[in-house]
């Protein structure tokens, strides 16, 4: 159940606010429901309305973010799961070798498919390495065959550890 809505002007701006950010959000998610529900209850707030319409507006919002917890839980798991998968791996890898990196440097160079098979067998070391924020679109690049970019991608990591 919801909490009652404050009455005091700073109170119902502060939560206007709040509702404009969820409201970005939900429109960032294609979360409509909770989009339209965050929508009407910023209005209601920014106009002043009676707490008991905007208690009913806080309602239906938080009825309609449990119905996208739920609807959310099986993509939600799935990606724990992979998150899961890559941590383990990556601590199961052994360090990257210099000469593992040059190789796939030459391989993106030479826009060489073997890269694809290559990256695969290093990629647990470099997450370990890199982690994930440099790894996944290293890994996105070479699987979308964007040797030139995974290349400048790869550089850039090599790089850094100098």
């Amino acid at each position: 159940m919801a909490e009652p809505i404050a009455d005091q002007p700073a109170e119902r701006q502060a939560l206007a606010a709040r509702m404009h950010n969820l409201r970005g959000s939900a429109g960032l998610l294609g979360a409509q429901n909770v989009y339209r529900l965050a929508s009407q209850l910023e209005t209601e707030l920014r106009a002043n309305a009676a707490a008991a319409d905007a208690g009913a507006s806080m309602a239906a919002l938080c009825q309609a973010l449990q119905a996208l917890a739920v609807a959310a839980e099986p993509a939600l798991a799935a990606h724990r799961s992979a998150e899961s998968h890559h941590q383990s791996a990556a601590h199961a890898a052994g360090p990257v070798q210099p000469q593992d990196m040059e190789r796939l440097a030459t391989l993106l160079r030479q826009q060489d498919l073997a890269a694809l098979e290559h990256f695969k067998h290093i990629a647990p070391a470099l997450l370990n390495l890199w982690g994930a924020t440099v790894v996944d679109p290293l890994q996105h690049a070479i699987e979308g065959f964007d040797f030139a970019a995974a290349l400048t991608l790869l550089n850039a990591a090599r790089n850094s550890l100098d």
